[in-house]
């Protein structure tokens, strides 16, 4: 797992090479949540998917064996509540999880695991 620095700014992008996938992460504030669009290896991904603390980035479990996965994950995790950019690097920071710590896992379980301290 990585954690992605984050500027506490509404709107970036990222360039990052996690293993042998290359990454465009694009962070927008649309009116109150964050939306995020994914390119990896030049092909788009998603565009505009709106990010839930502690939920996948990637909604298809099919990618996450190549290219692993994204999320937010915040001090107070909770499932009725939205990233926002003004606690990045605060309370709430940006992962990756590597398609290595996926296998076997569901990225719910993964998650519940890094939550609970279980995993790393």
């Amino acid at each position: 797992m990585e954690i992605i620095p984050l500027q506490a700014i509404p709107n970036q992008t990222l360039s990052l090479q996690l293993g042998v996938n290359a990454f465009d992460v694009q962070l927008q504030d649309c009116n109150g949540i964050m939306a995020v669009s994914i390119v990896a290896n030049n092909v788009v991904l998603i565009s505009g998917q709106r990010a839930v603390n502690g939920f996948p980035i990637l909604p298809y479990a099919y990618l996450e064996t190549a290219l692993g996965n994204f999320t937010f994950i915040g001090s107070n995790d909770s499932q009725e509540e939205y990233p926002f950019w003004d606690r990045f690097n605060k309370d709430l920071v940006f992962v990756y999880a590597y398609p290595a710590d996926l296998a076997g896992l569901s990225f719910a379980d993964y998650i519940q695991g890094v939550l609970s301290g279980a995993r790393t």
